[in-house]
């Protein structure tokens, strides 16, 4: 897990921890010290996936876009 919030990774460590179980490993990165050479997939926040590079990202989205497309046009 990749990400500017510590808050975030916190919370990541609690809800993925039980699901990896021992056949993966999780780590929590903080954006500015993520190298992700020789990870196999990392989960980042919006501001993550353009910070960092890798071979696997997978873009994790707190809110889905089309709820926030639905705000967009109830606030023009």
């Amino acid at each position: 897990m990749v990400s500017a919030s510590e808050s975030l990774l916190k919370t990541a460590r609690g809800l993925l921890a039980p699901a990896i179980g021992r056949q993966h490993t999780f780590q929590e990165l903080p954006v500015n010290g993520a190298d992700l050479r020789g990870i196999d997939v990392a989960l980042c926040d919006s501001r993550a996936m353009r910070m960092v590079k890798g071979r696997q990202k997978v873009h994790y989205e707190l809110v889905a876009a089309d709820c926030l497309e639905q705000l967009r046009q109830q606030l023009s």
